[in-house]
């Protein structure tokens, strides 16, 4: 694996890694109107197939944000931003971690 071929996969990594939180971040900002724009991208029951399948990648590489919502829906509009505020703060360095590891890694094995 050459040199070009390593940070292209390196800035996948950060790709997959930064998209949970940039969403999560703009549940954050924009409350409802973000999940419920996101609720119209996914299938509460999905019937077939395909649908499973846009439903489970799109969990995947959004669902933090929306877990969060979730989860915190049951206290006030105050203690939920900042409990989500923390949340994604730690989420952030926990994905900087994650991601200098997989590095690490990558250049361990490839070069």
């Amino acid at each position: 694996m050459t040199q070009e071929s390593m940070e292209i996969v390196q800035g996948l990594v950060a790709y997959v890694l930064g998209i949970p939180i940039v969403m999560s971040m703009l549940i954050f900002l924009l409350g409802n109107l973000m999940v419920d724009h996101f609720k119209l991208g996914i299938f509460d029951k999905p019937y077939n197939p395909l649908t499973r399948v846009i439903t489970y990648i799109s969990l995947c590489f959004f669902g933090w944000g929306l877990y969060l919502d979730k989860k915190l829906s049951k206290y006030n509009w105050f203690l939920k931003k900042l409990l989500m505020l923390v949340a994604n703060f730690i989420a952030f360095w926990v994905c900087i971690i994650i991601y200098y590891i997989i590095k690490y890694f990558l250049h361990v094995i490839f070069l």
